[in-house]
């Protein structure tokens, strides 16, 4: 359990959205969005910090919190689209899979074993 497998991958794939996310947002609003972009990207680098080098439990929940907290804005914006609703459901499969890591780890090293 040690190595956090798990979460060092949805930790990997939310770094690979969010620069995604960037490169599009840039390439249809432009670039003032992109400095709201790139606070979002160094938030989340820090906590992902604290939560690998330190094993912040605080860092974590509060990764958890963004993840749930983008889920929500995306749903209720008014004009979200279909890209919206699916970065929605991407957010709270992520804050889901973050909360219960360790457990989803417990159970596929026991079916190998």
């Amino acid at each position: 359990m040690k190595e956090r497998t798990i979460l060092k991958g949805v930790m990997s794939l939310t770094i690979i959205v969010e620069i995604i996310m960037m490169i599009w947002v840039y390439n249809v609003i432009g670039e003032e969005r992109l400095t709201v972009q790139f606070i979002r990207l160094i938030f989340q680098l820090v906590l992902m910090l604290l939560i690998l080098k330190q094993k912040s439990n605080i860092a974590l929940w509060i990764l958890v919190g963004f993840h749930v907290f983008s889920g929500l804005m995306n749903w209720a914006a008014i004009n979200s689209g279909i890209v919206g609703q699916i970065l929605s459901v991407y957010h709270f499969v992520i804050a889901g899979i973050i909360c219960f890591y360790d457990d989803i780890e417990k159970k596929l090293l026991s079916e190998k074993v």
